[in-house]
């Protein structure tokens, strides 16, 4: 979450609000950051391990053909 994200979740849109409005979706959108981040690195290790068995077979079979 950039600094901007930030400021968007605590700055009044108007005149009237009330703090704990304003802190509650600061919390909410750095949980929803969170999740993001966590499941975009879950996806990324999930294709690291792909390619990982991928050049394990490519390298299997080339030896069983020798």
């Amino acid at each position: 979450m950039t600094p901007a994200d930030v400021a968007e979740h605590l700055m009044p849109k108007t005149a009237r609000g009330d703090a704990e409005i304003y802190l509650e979706s600061l919390i909410k959108g750095l949980e929803l950051a969170k999740e993001k981040e966590r499941l975009k690195a879950m996806e990324e290790g999930k294709e690291k391990e792909s390619s990982a068995k991928e050049e394990e077979i490519a390298e299997m079979e080339e030896n069983s053909g020798r």
